[in-house]
């Protein structure tokens, strides 16, 4: 008996002794399903069990979170609270929002505390509120949203603005089955990456408008990599091989300018060209630079592709 009464002892101490510090008495909140625009806060408790006070130092919220207030220093047995805000608008669906509190708690140097919601959106918009695209150049594509609404089921659309205004063109009307946004991207969009949003304005006094952002990437009649990078090896050579990928039938293409420490194979294949660069690490080089291919494709005469030597 007494064995047991031993044993029993030797394992609660720990316990008592991790006690003795902060104790946090909620880490995670869940404030269930929440309307849109709506914002979450919550008070966070803490307790000092030790015997001296210990300091807040800091508390550093994820984007969409704000610490409204904090107690800096939480006296020996007394207790302190952390109180967080969570804006809910231009969200939808689950949320998590984190907070990282700083301390000088001997045990508890750092901990974390997690809002989590579902966020009812006032506009529900389908498929999708964020548009990824991806065409080619001198391709027009039109993509189409379709807009509704729970809360106000009878609302209008009034306008909408596009930023930038230059890039795409946009135009609403209404069917059965909700209001359409039809999204056009032209065919003179840049090569590369085009990023913007829609301001879409209702006829509602409160909530009166949404935003739906998109990106679209324009990418030339041949696909490539624009950036190579060749590391250190055994053997002291490295080499990189590189797709140039096009639906193009009659594409040509030729290597026009190769540094002279590299080496340049180029192949045809059949949905493009193949591009074998060698790099002996024993010839000097500088660390960067570009290799350049011609071509017979109507705004794409010239490839570059970067090099980066590490």
């Amino acid at each position: 008996m007494k064995k047991k009464v031993l044993i029993f002892s030797l394992l609660i101490i720990p316990f008592l002794i991790f006690a003795n510090g902060l104790i946090i008495k909620e880490k995670e909140f869940d404030a269930g399903e929440i309307l849109e625009g709506k914002p979450i806060v919550h008070e966070f408790i803490l307790k000092n069990n030790g015997k001296t006070s210990v300091r807040i130092k800091n508390v550093f919220a994820s984007c969409g979170c704000t610490a409204v207030r904090f107690d800096r220093e939480i006296p020996p047995s007394g207790e302190g609270k952390i109180v967080l805000r969570v804006r809910t608008q231009g969200y939808s669906g689950n949320i998590r929002k984190i907070a990282t509190v700083y301390t000088d708690d001997k045990e508890i140097k750092s901990f974390k505390l997690i809002i989590r919601a579902k966020v009812k959106p006032i506009y529900e918009i389908k498929p999708n509120k964020f548009i990824f695209q991806r065409k080619s150049i001198g391709e027009e594509v039109i993509r189409e949203v379709t807009v509704n609404s729970a809360i106000f089921p009878h609302f209008k659309i009034e306008k909408i603005d596009l930023f930038p205004k230059d890039k795409i063109k946009a135009e609403f009307f209404k069917e059965k089955e909700g209001w359409k946004i039809k999204i056009i991207f032209p065919e003179n969009l840049p090569k590369g990456n085009n990023r913007g949003f829609i301001r879409v304005w209702t006829d509602r006094k409160s909530n009166k408008s949404f935003s739906i952002s998109y990106l679209c990437r324009v990418e030339g009649k041949i696909r490539y990599p624009e950036i190579i990078n060749f590391y250190s090896s055994r053997s002291g050579i490295s080499y990189r091989v590189i797709n140039f990928l096009s639906r193009e039938k009659k594409l040509k293409i030729k290597v026009k300018v190769c540094p002279s420490f590299l080496k340049c194979f180029l192949h045809k294949v059949s949905n493009g060209y193949l591009l074998l660069v060698v790099y002996d690490k024993k010839t000097e080089k500088p660390k960067a630079g570009e290799i350049i291919l011609k071509t017979n494709i109507k705004g794409e005469k010239e490839l570059k592709v970067k090099y980066r030597i590490k």
